[in-house]
């Protein structure tokens, strides 16, 4: 599958993408911008795909430790790549794994935040991904 390099502030963030199946949008960035993690704190990304919301949250918040959960492994291979592209290794790390049997990923408690970005629609509607992203 092909992949864009896409950046964020001024270049300083670099995030690949799918070309085509799932990509982050709007919605991301606005989660990442309006969520005030403590500074250093550990904050957990549910659902990450390519990891734009961690991302974005390292790169805002030099102190912040991030794991991000990821069902799909696709994703959770492109999430890790741009942790790598980012040198974010020691502070942002992938799980793969489903949201609904996270007891056996994550302790209980041990995140001051949570995010995600879920799809916000009905199953069934909205432009269908052909990549099955």
């Amino acid at each position: 599958m092909l992949l864009t390099d896409d950046t964020l502030f001024s270049g300083s963030l670099i995030c690949r993408q799918h070309n085509d199946g799932y990509r982050f949008s709007v919605d991301s960035l606005l989660v990442a911008h309006f969520c005030r993690p403590p500074g250093t704190g550990r904050v957990l990304d549910l659902g990450s795909g390519c990891g734009i919301i961690g991302l974005i949250l390292c790169h805002r918040y030099p102190g912040l430790q991030v794991r991000g959960l990821e069902l799909q492994p696709d994703l959770a291979r492109l999430a890790r790549s741009n942790i790598n592209a980012n040198i974010l290794q020691q502070r942002f790390q992938i799980v793969e794994g489903d949201v609904c049997r996270i007891q056996e990923f994550m302790q209980p408690e041990s995140f001051e935040l949570v995010v995600s970005n879920p799809p916000y629609r009905s199953p069934g509607s909205g432009r269908i991904n052909r990549d099955n992203e």
